[in-house]
């Protein structure tokens, strides 16, 4: 043991106490009085049979003399103290995660020199292996422990770390702080230190509120039930209907009771609220659906006023909420994907009296809920067949959408899109080629567009979109440009590194940019064209009305009243989006500043957009950030989009239907946020003249869906 000064204060000799030990521990106690306020070193020689001798200086130091000091083994090879440090967990203290979403961290622990001790022999790989660590996840907030684990380290990585890969998965209504934690032994386990604290992070919820009344549209809806007869309540049931050959796994049904508080009605379980089939099994009509019932027990379904049942897909989401005989709003107290949700009442009903294989029913033509019309039918349910009077079939001319569950069941030049309860036929353009442009199906609702207690040009609205339409998946590419311009690119970012505008024509996966709003609407007409669509749009006194757009500057357009005329949102043609559209599509059905919740920090914020802080001033290739709920990329960032809107300073008041503004051209509305711009919240609105251009300005498109 040496002080500070590098002096030996005292050495001892030890034999090895067997000669098969595979090791040997020394217990040794030192008495100095003298240093008990000095720095303190232990250190070791080791002379080998035939007198070789090696002398090893493993950095043990410690302070005052006492006998907690050397009871934390800081005479050994590790000291828990001094040698190792290690990390659990994320690359970043208070990364958050979307709720539901599986996660993989990494636990990693270090020993300074480690490498160079095992090479002198200072260190023996047996002495390593000594080292363990017990790593634990815990819910920070209610102290409940989610992992507890003991690792084995990975022999294959470098011997200087020792890694523990672990995977959780938090449900949905996991929201709230995480802590990781780890604690470690130096002596295989024997004694351990305390738990020490590593990263911590947040779940936040990224599933959107379900509007009120919400029936649909859903790839799977509630297609006939019975609930009440003169008999005893047998063969009550609910029964499904979606794609045939749809798997139910993960989707549930839930039974709700409003009679007594219609404004807190209670969920109740039944023993088969849950035990759906497999999957929706059948082909009945053109369309393909199948269907699917679970028949309840004797009073299985509540009979009384203002009852219901909800139904939810895999991930929670609530897809239909129906009440029969009033409607309903659940108690905020009940489960948190239903909590506060107001049902939508089917209108007919049934009494004491019908006879048991009575029912209620959708009727009418159509391939999606919202297609048909509740009917009651007295004595003749068709409880997992096609019902009375109902015929499956979409428009005879397309597939477009229909619900489906794969490729193979949409049309030519359509895909399935693959969101959760969002599978519709939906265009595909380009197909198979780099340029490839997908888009996603937007349902028709009501939602509040603008900020809630805005004074400015954000004070909010009630928006209703009375049409189910489609909208691309990511801004307008410059591959996608140039397909449909003749090759013609008036990018500025053709290149797919630098800040520098060029003219390679080599960024086919970045947006297209340095447009004004009269090319956009022409590429628009152009790309409808093309697909033997309508033209949306006319425009008026074009210096070249054929070619005049394609290089992102539409000269001699008129913008003066009546301005471009728009043929309205039911054009079957491609179409820049209304504001309107625009909102809801980018909200995808949330209320909060972002479509990804209320959070700023970096890690989250970079999965979703790319901004000024981390843009590296230019434009990025779309879609490598995560998409929104409607499967949109760069909703928030990356390059502005234009939009039909001209720009007013105050929207209307109260509530407005399809909502487009007025005609003439003379400043026009840009949505989202840019790269060179701070972060952007989904109710901004910038505007510029119908002829102005920029490096950060393109587009999206949209059309309406049959």
């Amino acid at each position: 043991v040496a002080d500070d000064t590098g002096d030996f204060g005292t050495t001892l000799n030890m034999t090895v106490a067997s000669t098969t030990s595979t090791r040997t521990i020394f217990n040794v106690a030192y008495v100095y009085p003298q240093l008990t306020s000095r720095s303190l070193q232990a250190s070791y020689r080791v002379t080998l049979p035939g007198g070789g001798v090696t002398y090893c200086y493993p950095n043990g130091t410690f302070g005052a003399f006492n006998a907690a000091a050397l009871d934390a083994g800081l005479l050994g090879a590790f000291t828990v103290d001094n040698l190792v440090s290690a990390h659990v967990g994320f690359d970043d203290v208070d990364a958050t995660i979307e709720e539901g979403q599986t996660i993989t961290a990494e636990f990693w622990l270090t020993v300074p020199g480690l490498s160079d001790r095992l090479t002198t022999g200072a260190v023996s790989a047996e002495q390593s292996s000594l080292v363990q660590v017990r790593h634990q996840l815990i819910n920070s907030t209610t102290s409940a422990v989610i992992e507890t684990a003991t690792p084995t380290f990975d022999t294959a990585v470098p011997v200087a770390d020792f890694y523990h890969g672990f995977t959780i998965a938090l449900s949905p209504a996991a929201t709230g702080d995480y802590l990781s934690r780890f604690q470690v032994s130096v002596d295989g386990g024997v004694t351990w230190t305390a738990f020490q604290d590593d990263d911590l992070f947040e779940v936040i919820s990224t599933v959107p509120p379900v509007p009120t009344g919400y029936s649909g549209p859903s790839t799977v809806w509630i297609n006939e039930f019975h609930y009440s007869d003169n008999l005893t309540d047998g063969n009550e049931f609910i029964e499904l209907a979606g794609p045939a050959g749809m798997s139910l796994a993960g989707w549930q049904i839930t039974l709700i009771n409003g009679t007594t508080t219609p404004t807190a009605a209670t969920t109740y379980t039944s023993t088969a609220a849950s035990a759906l089939p497999a999957a929706l099994s059948g082909t009945l009509g053109s369309g393909d659906v199948g269907f699917a019932s679970v028949t309840f027990n004797t009073d299985g379904i509540q009979n009384g006023n203002n009852d219901g049942f909800a139904l939810s897909d895999p991930q929670g989401n609530v897809v239909q909420v129906l009440s029969y005989e009033g409607a309903l709003t659940v108690s905020t107290s009940a489960t948190a994907n239903l909590a506060g949700l107001t049902s939508r009442d089917v209108v007919v009903s049934q009494n004491d009296t019908v006879a048991e294989n009575s029912s209620l029913q959708l009727q009418g033509t159509g391939c999606r809920y919202e297609n048909f019309s509740w009917v009651a039918v007295s004595g003749a349910n068709t409880k997992g067949v096609i019902n009375t009077s109902q015929t499956f079939s979409c428009p005879a001319a397309t597939t477009l959408a229909r619900p489906c569950t794969a490729d193979a069941q949409c049309g030519t030049g359509q895909w399935c899109s693959t969101v959760t309860n969002y599978r519709y036929c939906a265009p595909r353009l380009f197909s198979g080629q780099a340029h490839q442009m997908d888009f996603a199906f937007i349902p028709a609702g009501t939602n509040l567009q603008g900020t809630p207690a805005a004074v400015d040009d954000e004070r909010p609205f009630t928006s209703v979109i009375s049409r189910n339409y489609f909208v691309s998946r990511t801004e307008v590419t410059q591959g996608q440009w140039r397909a449909v311009s003749g090759g013609t690119n008036p990018s500025c970012f053709q290149t797919t590194t630098g800040t520098s505008c060029t003219t390679s024509n080599a960024n086919d996966n970045g947006p297209v940019e340095n447009v004004d709003w009269y090319s956009a609407v022409a590429f628009a007409n152009a790309l409808s064209v093309s697909e033997g669509l309508s033209a949306c749009y006319t425009l008026r006194n074009c210096t070249d009305p054929t070619n005049g757009w394609k290089d992102g500057q539409h000269s001699g357009c008129t913008f003066l009243a009546p301005g471009t005329v728009f043929e309205g949102p039911s054009c079957n043609g491609y179409r820049l989006l209304t504001e309107s559209e625009w909102e809801r599509a980018a909200r995808a059905g949330t209320t909060t500043a972002y479509f990804w919740g209320t959070s700023t920090t970096s890690s989250v914020v970079n999965l979703y957009t790319t901004y000024i802080l981390n843009s590296g001033s230019r434009t990025s290739a779309v879609a490598t950030r995560q998409p929104n709920l409607f499967g949109l990329f760069d909703t928030s960032g990356n390059a502005t989009e234009w939009v039909w809107d001209t720009y007013l300073a105050a929207y209307p008041t109260g509530s407005s239907t399809d909502y487009v503004g007025p005609t003439q051209d003379n400043s026009k509305v840009r949505r989202s946020s840019a790269f060179n711009a701070s972060l952007g919240r989904t109710a901004d609105r910038t505007s510029n003249g119908s002829i102005s251009r920029f490096n950060y300005t393109g587009l999206r498109i949209a059309r309406v869906a049959p």
